[in-house]
């Protein structure tokens, strides 16, 4: 399937399945989600695709697929919102991040992951409140933190970023300009 042919969110997660987890440096080097360690070492090498160098490279990192899915959602025409989980702490931060995308369909929200193999799917709830709340609690066990550094988990809510700026730029764009949910 083709992303031009692709018609309804359930599609585009099939689709979504031709785009592996990880990132390809701006060298062309090409660094897998198989891999973790190799991943989180040259994760400063990664660069923001936009949905054009995605398709072309068939590889990203979560911030690049929501990033996709944005642009498919926008063009069809639905109320959605995208949102980076973080952990908030002064010292070194090594805990995994992630950003998603969640969109509103017959008065429901509903949750689209792909990035996350371990939750993929598209699962439906009552509010985003709700919505929300249930990725927190997935990345808080993800992470495998103590309490205390589970909360201080955010959630931040943003608009496109620019396409091609670095990790630290990413995050700094979101938590500096995104609204907290």
């Amino acid at each position: 399937m083709q992303y031009e042919n692709v018609n309804t969110p359930e599609e585009l997660l099939e689709f979504m399945d031709s785009i592996e987890y990880g990132f390809m440096s701006d060298e062309g080097e090409k660094f897998s989600g198989d891999n973790p360690e190799e991943f989180a070492k040259n994760i400063m090498l990664w660069h923001l695709s936009s949905p054009e160098r995605l398709l072309k490279t068939r590889i990203g990192h979560c911030f690049d697929q929501v990033e996709l899915e944005r642009l498919w959602f926008k063009s069809h025409g639905y109320n959605f919102k995208t949102f980076l989980v973080i952990f908030m702490i002064e010292e070194k931060n090594d805990y995994p991040t992630h950003t998603f995308l969640a969109y509103e369909d017959n008065s429901k929200w509903k949750l689209f992951e792909h990035a996350d193999y371990f939750n993929r799917g598209i699962c439906e709830y009552a509010t985003l409140e709700e919505l929300i709340e249930v990725v927190k609690e997935r990345q808080i066990l993800f992470a495998e933190v103590s309490d205390d550094i589970g909360k201080k988990l955010g959630v931040f809510e943003y608009d496109t970023p620019e396409y091609g700026i670095g990790f630290q730029e990413f995050i700094d764009y979101v938590v500096d300009s995104g609204e907290i949910a």
